[in-house]
């Protein structure tokens, strides 16, 4: 009878294990790096595929000039996605979940200053920075319910009418 249960529950376990490695492969990035110019990569309607089955793996660049890393699930961006400048230099960093860009994206001038600081929710643009080789912001707003707040480039994100009622 002891020897029954012992065989139960190691049965029980397999299958506890081996659901738990299945669930965990579906959201893992495999180790596969493909280049951007492989004639067996297809882009179509916003999905990598490769063989003709969607692109899993880290999409590169290596003969253009900017280098680039971008991270792909089920042939739509997914994780961490990164590219450098010429000289190096980190040009833009970024987070994408089923293809959307989501949190905090950055992207620097090739002196390594920071140019564009945005952050999205679900691929939109809540908030967004820029700022000139000095560092001088010259846009920063923010959009709630489908209006935007704050500075848009060099005018303001109301209209002359709308600022100069009530004067």
């Amino acid at each position: 009878m002891r020897a029954i249960l012992v065989i139960a529950h190691c049965i029980i376990l397999f299958f506890i294990s081996c659901k738990d490695s299945l669930n965990q492969s579906s959201d893992t990035i495999p180790e596969i790096y493909v280049s951007i110019d492989d004639s067996k990569l297809n882009f179509q309607d916003s999905i990598y595929y490769l063989n003709n089955q969607r692109f899993s793996g880290y999409l590169t660049n290596k003969k253009n000039a900017n280098k680039f890393l971008y991270t792909y699930l089920n042939g739509l961006q997914n994780g961490e996605q990164k590219g450098w400048h010429t000289n190096g230099n980190i040009s833009f960093d970024y987070m994408c979940k089923n293809g959307k860009r989501i949190g905090d994206y950055k992207e620097y001038y090739p002196n390594g200053k920071l140019q564009i600081q945005r952050w999205y929710e679900e691929g939109q643009i809540i908030k967004n920075k820029i700022l000139d080789l000095n560092g001088v912001v010259i846009a920063n707003y923010t959009k709630r319910n489908g209006r935007y707040f704050g500075l848009m480039g060099s005018s303001s994100c109301i209209t002359l009418n709308e600022n100069t009622e009530g004067n």
